[in-house]
């Protein structure tokens, strides 16, 4: 660290079986190599606190005997203790911060919730009770929490469909239904013999690669100037205003879009749209003038409404029926 400028430290508190972890990663420039360095101090546990935190990392720095650190910045989650502007304090009262000293939050964790927020207002989470698209992905994969699995889950369950159904089908033929086994594999085969399951996997993959895998690979892509992997904080302003803009392009146009062209077809397989019938339009009389519309009326409609097409029709049919299906069992 001695030709070291501007010196940062990334963290996060974690919990494995009951032991605590806390991981500190120092980085910083190199006038030497012309580029950031980083090395992890260590993953000493702390405890759940800002000022727990804080002390843990004071602790820490003090391995490095003949080299005074001031941290110029940090980059940490943004829940829980020891975090964001809570960590900043803490470590500023033990005198461990440059008076400029900048903030920061995993953007990675950011575009997970932005990924994982709206699957599980539209399928539900999975659970043993649970008929969806998440049980049948968690029954298929033993998951950890981070989004990015289910994403990479779901892409693999799309790519080998039928070898799950044969590997699911030889697993219960050597065992009994009664076994945790046999329980898994009844359960992914009845599932899978579900069309709208098999509809949502397909909603879940297109939206990942027209959405999520971009922007995740984005945050984790080498950078010319650090010289390393994922040091892009100077370029997010620019990045965040394209994640708005792709979401909000993604809302209005994802029906033709060719990430989502399985998906439509599927769907439509599934559930074509009515065929509209043809109405003729009653004659008006002398007495009862047929009536315009008027500017009071058009200036009541919202701006943001706007007609569903036969196909967004048929989703949210379907949606009003998950949702009526999931009242119905909380009532029982």
């Amino acid at each position: 660290l001695e030709d070291a400028i501007a010196i940062f430290i990334a963290c996060d508190k974690g919990n494995r079986k009951g032991i605590a972890h806390f991981p500190k990663v120092l980085s910083w420039w190199s006038k030497k190599h012309r580029c950031v360095r980083s090395a992890c101090i260590d993953a000493d546990g702390s405890g759940s606190t800002s000022d727990d935190c804080a002390k843990a990392i004071q602790l820490s720095l003090k391995k490095f005997q003949s080299t005074k650190i001031v941290l110029q910045g940090q980059t940490t989650d943004a829940g829980g203790g020891g975090v964001t502007e809570s960590l900043a304090g803490a470590l500023k009262k033990l005198n461990l911060t440059e008076e400029e000293y900048s903030i920061a939050n995993c953007t990675l964790h950011g575009l997970q919730i932005a990924f994982a927020n709206p699957i599980k207002e539209v399928f539900g989470e999975g659970g043993l009770d649970r008929r969806n698209i998440m049980q049948l992905i968690h029954s298929c994969y033993d998951l950890q929490s981070r989004w990015w699995h289910v994403n990479t889950a779901a892409q693999h369950l799309k790519k080998n469909w039928d070898q799950w159904k044969i590997f699911a089908s030889g697993c219960l033929n050597t065992t009994t239904a009664d076994t945790a086994a046999g329980k898994i594999s009844s359960s992914i085969i009845s599932l899978m013999e579900e069309p709208k399951i098999y509809c949502d996997l397909l909603f879940i993959c297109a939206y990942s690669k027209a959405f999520f895998v971009p922007h995740m690979e984005w945050l984790q892509d080498h950078d010319e100037i650090a010289g390393d992997f994922g040091y892009r904080a100077r370029d997010m302003p620019v990045r965040a205003y394209i994640v708005v803009r792709d979401l909000i392009k993604m809302s209005t146009e994802w029906e033709a879009m060719p990430e989502f062209k399985e998906y439509v077809d599927a769907i439509t397989e599934f559930a074509p749209p009515p065929q509209p019938q043809p109405t003729a339009p009653p004659a008006p009389t002398a007495q009862n003038p047929p009536e315009q519309p008027t500017q009071d009326a058009n200036s009541r409609r919202s701006a943001r409404a706007r007609t569903l097409t036969p196909l967004g029709q048929v989703l949210q049919d379907q949606l009003d029926a998950d949702e009526a299906r999931r009242e119905a069992r909380a009532a029982e």
